[in-house]
């Protein structure tokens, strides 16, 4: 796996587990987002044109024809975790 696909899927890990931890315990649900958000940047320095063949495998996280990354870049933004 490449490091973009390494770090899409530890991105993904932290925001399912910020999801499930929403209503129980904010603090880390924010502590999560914030990584989820930070591994995510990460992938997009290491690869802005999105060549990788990981940021289509994404694809299926959002509803079709959506863009994943700019779905879940959004969702950070509204969060407050950039």
């Amino acid at each position: 796996m490449s490091e973009v696909g390494r770090l899409l899927q530890q991105s993904l890990a932290a925001h399912r587990v910020a999801a499930s931890a929403r209503n129980q315990r904010r603090p880390e649900a924010q502590t999560l987002l914030a990584e989820a958000c930070r591994l995510r940047v990460a992938a997009q320095a290491l690869d802005p044109s999105h060549t990788d063949p990981a940021w289509a495998s994404e694809q299926t996280v959002t509803s079709p024809g959506e863009d994943t990354h700019e779905a879940l870049m959004a969702f950070y933004r509204k969060k407050g975790c950039i």
